[in-house]
């Protein structure tokens, strides 16, 4: 692996946060010193659809290859 290979790793963590426990997860956020910028300042907007029974929020989280992921974005 070379040394721009490393550089473009992506890792993504996904978790499930309710409503009441977002100060948590800005405060966990906060004291991460692993994140970092990767990006000059943007505003990225996301909509992500899912089915009433979460079906591609689950195949996400149980780490299916073949997922199916439906969002409107824009920057």
């Amino acid at each position: 692996m070379t040394y721009l290979d490393r550089q473009s790793i992506r890792n993504e963590m996904k978790f499930k946060v309710f409503f009441t426990e977002i100060d948590t997860l800005y405060r966990w956020l906060s004291n991460n010193s692993d994140l970092k910028k990767a990006h000059p300042q943007r505003t990225i907007s996301s909509i992500y659809f899912d089915t009433t029974n979460y079906d591609f929020a689950y195949s996400n989280m149980t780490g299916e290859s073949k997922k199916l992921k439906v969002r409107a974005r824009w920057y």
